[in-house]
């Protein structure tokens, strides 16, 4: 693709501010299991994100995020006024109407166009209206990921630009030319059997961004277009029964790309389970979620399914076949703990009538209480800290205690990898601490200690006047708060935070 053919827009270049904190300066960025994106270098930063008051301004400054120096603390930020892209998107008419005097000619596009720098609070989705005319509001910055979607017609490519400075209203207008086909069949079984009705979707490599999303016919066929470039082409079922299969493509300029993609077996076999409490009662609404680990003749296919248990307690349904790994969860409110189970092969089906589950009973073991002293850096209690346990997996319950006069904690929690946090009241010295542990690691520890910190103080400024009763939060770029605070009447904060290592 030759961005000066279809983009005509023009970001200015101008060179950035010498401040050592301004915003967000728009670092590198990967996919990475946090799901922020950005390189290992930045996991060890924070960010400062604004939230300016509605009285500022008419209301009209945006969100805002900027980068926090570990070499100096002590910060000033200015916020920004926002700007205007704008533009019209249209594009090659692919379907020409009788009434189209040259086929192929320039047509409107329905569809969204995406602004935002990744890992921070600036971003932006604006869809267009019924003439492809879109205008969106956006902070000056640099690293922004720019993206036209185009919904209908469908039958063109999207585009997606990243690391893109934006520092002033610009015209974002885009013609999607015809692009190369991507095309092939969605089959099963050694029959070749088509798989109709599912989603098809290519999104673009470097950004996740993903484009507009075609769905197989009756012969199980597909075809979509794109720009040449890396995409991950996803194959789903919003339904949940049939796995997502995603598979690396790369497009070249020339005829386009044929990609058939093809499924072991889509046959269901069912299956049944038990789930019983501590006294071998039957518990319902526990939530059983099964989550493919090898699925029978699809290496790279992934599934999770997810049912309710009756009042019995005793579930049944089908699934493909293939190891999975299940997880019960139970509500909120029992005092039961989930426990996961697997990996279990599911292969045959089972007499839903018979006395064999292929699934084990399973017996919900009551959660564990952990008893706990929470301690300031220098080992003294700390009465009314704040405890938080949330879960790291399951469905991420969070469970909560304040610390007594005496600084003791007690909380019951599900056995399972946790992120605690501890969180001081105020005027406790400490900053808020973030640790990952099982249950029975804080048991025997004993106690809970807050990390001391550093203070990160400073002013938010619009203009030359202070940003009064903005709130702030600092967190990590996993996403995690590390503290929270509204400036005051001069636009002046001060925080305790725990430094990510």
């Amino acid at each position: 693709m030759t961005r000066a053919l279809l983009l005509t827009f023009t970001l200015s270049l101008a060179a950035c501010s010498d401040a050592d904190f301004s915003v967000f300066d728009g670092q590198e960025v990967s996919a990475d299991d946090s799901g922020s994106g950005f390189e290992s270098d930045a996991m060890t930063s924070l960010r400062l994100d604004v939230y300016p008051s509605s009285s500022l301004a008419e209301g009209s400054l945006l969100n805002q995020t900027f980068l926090l120096d570990y070499a100096a603390p002590g910060v000033e930020v200015s916020l920004t006024r926002p700007v205007t892209l704008r533009g019209n998107l249209t594009g090659y008419d692919a379907n020409p109407t009788a009434d189209v005097a040259v086929p192929g000619q320039s047509t409107s596009v329905t569809g969204y166009v995406q602004a935002f720098v990744p890992g921070t609070v600036m971003s932006r989705k604006t869809p267009t209206d019924e003439t492809g005319y879109f205008a969106a509001q956006v902070v000056p910055s640099d690293g922004y990921t720019l993206a036209w979607i185009p919904e209908v017609p469908a039958e063109l490519p999207f585009v997606v630009v990243t690391d893109e400075l934006v520092d002033g209203p610009d015209d974002l207008s885009l013609y999607l030319d015809y692009g190369l086909p991507v095309y092939g069949a969605v089959t099963h079984g050694d029959d070749l059997d088509p798989v109709a009705g599912v989603s098809v979707q290519a999104f673009d490599v470097a950004s996740g961004v993903g484009g507009p999303v075609v769905t197989t016919d009756s012969y199980g066929e597909y075809m979509l277009r794109l720009y040449p470039g890396e995409y991950e082409l996803r194959v789903s079922d919003e339904d949940d029964r049939v796995p997502t299969q995603s598979i690396p493509i790369t497009v070249f300029d020339g005829d386009g790309l044929a990609q058939d993609v093809h499924y072991g077996t889509l046959e269901r076999n069912a299956f049944r389970g038990t789930v019983v409490d501590a006294d071998g009662e039957p518990v319902e609404n526990v939530v059983v979620r099964l989550t493919s680990v090898d699925l029978d003749g699809t290496p790279d296919g992934t599934l999770v399914l997810e049912l309710d248990t009756p009042r019995n307690g005793i579930f049944s349904d089908d699934i493909v076949p293939g190891v999975y790994e299940v997880e019960y969860i139970p509500p909120y409110l029992e005092a039961a703990s989930g426990p996961t189970v697997g990996p279990v092969k599911l292969a045959e089906a089972v007499e839903l009538r018979g006395p064999n589950n292929q699934l084990p009973r399973v017996t919900l073991p009551e959660r564990v209480t952990v008893q706990a002293r929470v301690t300031d850096p220098d080992g003294n209690p700390v009465p009314g800290a704040l405890v938080r346990a949330r879960e790291l997996g399951f469905d991420h319950y969070v469970f909560e205690a304040i610390a007594n006069a005496e600084g003791d904690v007690s909380i019951r929690v599900t056995d399972t990898e946790l992120l605690w946090t501890l969180e001081p009241p105020a005027g406790v010295p400490g900053a808020v601490t973030f640790r990952e542990a099982d249950p029975f690691e804080v048991i025997e520890a004993g106690t809970l200690q807050l990390s001391e910190g550093r203070q990160v103080s400073g002013q938010v400024l619009w203009g030359e006047q202070p940003a009064a009763y903005a709130a702030v939060e600092v967190r990590d770029f996993y996403d995690r708060l590390y503290a929270s605070a509204l400036t005051d009447d001069e636009g002046r904060f001060s925080v305790q935070v725990e430094w990510p290592e």
